[in-house]
C-alpha cells in the first residue's frame, strides 16, 4: 500500500504544472514554456536546417503546433499504462 500512496503523492513537476495551466487557457504559462525551451528547439532546428531564418520559422511553427494541440497532451506515464493495458 505504501507504493500506491507514494505514487499518489508524487509532486507535480513545474513543467507539467505549466502545461496543465496552459491547457486551461493560461497563456502566460505557455509563454513560460516557450521561454524555457525556445533556445534548445532553435539549436536543433538550426542544426537541421543549417540556416538561421529557416530555423526561426521551424521554431515558430513548432510552438504554434504545440499550442494548437495542448488539449491532446497527456503525460507519458498515462500512455505507458494505456499501452500496457492493451497488451495484457
Amino acid at each position: 500500500m505504501g507504493t500506491i500512496q507514494n505514487k499518489l503523492e508524487e509532486p507535480v513537476s513545474e513543467e507539467l504544472a505549466l502545461v496543465r495551466a496552459a491547457k486551461q487557457g493560461d497563456d502566460s504559462a505557455f509563454e513560460e514554456l516557450v521561454r524555457r525551451y525556445d533556445r534548445n528547439v532553435f539549436r536543433i532546428a538550426q542544426h537541421i536546417t543549417q540556416n538561421r531564418e529557416d530555423a526561426e520559422d521551424v521554431v515558430q511553427e513548432a510552438f504554434l503546433k504545440a499550442y494548437s494541440n495542448l488539449a491532446k497532451f497527456q503525460r507519458s506515464e498515462e500512455h505507458t499504462s494505456e499501452l500496457q493495458s492493451h497488451h495484457d
